[in-house]
């Protein structure tokens, strides 16, 4: 049961990379288009530098996955860390990135460090949701070769929304959250969210855009005449009204 899951970050890999291959933790540790005998931290930051990057704030310098197998496989460490390096080659050619397998627990598992920039041509590394799933796929295919057992992922992530629709378990992501509140404003009638739209907006708290058939909530953060009425700022309200877009500014 290959679980495979992982996110961006955009602190420094300093404190991460240091997790991973703590002696406490990490049995085998090994990496991917980096120099085992200097830092790994400081690569990291060479290459980032080499191209201008990661000097921003809000932006991200690397990825943390983890790789997880069925508990009942009893796979080894060295099994394990081999079928990490090979998602890893597979998943990310181009990157530096810090291998490492964990015994601590009892469930052997694998972190891979992933520098967000590339080491060749200095590209950004972008994992959109078609491609995360394409290497939660890939992590199945890879496992199964090996003789471990797959994880029907899809169905998994179907059920796990399914409960936080019905309220079972709380969300912990922020995505989660997101679809909570989607799944509860989608069950509502037209006319229910048209009431809440409008109570939002007399409170001053909401603008909103009206096309036939759906509501549009705008944060007043985001809200602005050019983002509503598009280039033109002379356009009134009641202009657009005569149109197929109604648009209405709190």
């Amino acid at each position: 049961m290959p679980l495979f899951k992982g996110k961006g970050c955009k602190s420094t890999p300093g404190k991460a990379i240091a997790y991973i291959t703590d002696e406490n933790k990490a049995e085998i540790v090994s990496s991917q288009n980096l120099d085992d005998n200097q830092d790994y931290a400081q690569q990291f930051r060479e290459t980032a530098d080499l191209y201008g990057k990661g000097e921003k704030f809000d932006e991200r310098k690397y990825y943390h996955f983890k790789l997880s197998c069925d508990r009942a496989d009893e796979v080894s460490a060295e099994a394990h860390h081999e079928f990490a390096e090979a998602m890893a080659a597979r998943c990310f050619p181009e990157f530096e990135c810090v291998i490492a397998t964990h015994t601590d627990t009892e469930t052997v598992h694998s972190h891979i460090i992933v520098n967000a920039i590339s080491f060749e041509n200095g590209m950004k590394l972008h994992c959109n949701i078609r491609e995360y799933g394409q290497m939660k796929d890939l992590a199945n295919k890879l496992g199964a070769e090996r003789g471990f057992t797959e994880l029907n992922w899809r169905q998994a992530t179907q059920e796990k929304r399914q409960r936080i629709a019905q309220g079972e378990i709380k969300p912990v992501l922020q995505t989660e959250k997101y679809m909570q509140q989607s799944v509860n404003w989608e069950r509502r009638s037209w006319k229910e969210q048209l009431r809440v739209v409008i109570d939002e907006a007399k409170n001053g708290k909401i603008g909103f855009v009206y096309s036939p058939g759906s509501f549009k909530k705008i944060s007043p953060r985001k809200c602005s005449r050019r983002k509503i009425y598009g280039a033109s700022n002379r356009c009134s309200a009641a202009t657009k009204s005569r149109k197929e877009l109604r648009t209405c500014q709190i």
